[in-house]
């Protein structure tokens, strides 16, 4: 991907991981922007998610990403659980590694069946 080119792909809830198909070049940065309304099973969210209700705070730590909300879209490189990170609605990433972008919904492992739909995200390089 080259400064200034722009990519959109789908996540879909239900895919512990989606490959955007794109590669990240180490030490470039990329605006991330997504839009969209996922179902996590009646729940109703846009990209940055939502907070734990009543019944879903002791199991906040069972997160794929413990401090982020329920359902945030997120991304790893390369699927690596060391390399994971927040996107929500709209972030900036720097790219600390080459790699593979995946993304996915932040909810427990072994809990996805029960996600619905797929938001849309668009990434651009800028530097």
């Amino acid at each position: 991907m080259n400064v200034g080119e722009q990519n959109t792909f789908p996540v879909y809830a239900r895919q512990f991981w989606n490959d955007s198909g794109i590669d990240l070049v180490k030490d470039a940065s990329y605006l991330f922007n997504a839009q969209g309304t996922w179902l996590d099973l009646i729940i109703p969210c846009g990209p940055d998610g939502y907070t734990s209700l009543l019944y879903q705070k002791d199991l906040e730590n069972l997160l794929r990403l413990p401090n982020k909300n329920w359902f945030m879209l997120c991304g790893a490189l390369d699927q690596g659980e060391h390399s994971l990170f927040g996107i929500g609605s709209s972030y900036l990433y720097k790219a600390n590694n080459n790699g593979r972008l995946f993304c996915f919904a932040n909810d427990m492992p072994g809990w996805y069946w029960n996600n619905f739909m797929s938001i849309q995200v668009s990434i651009k390089r800028v530097s």
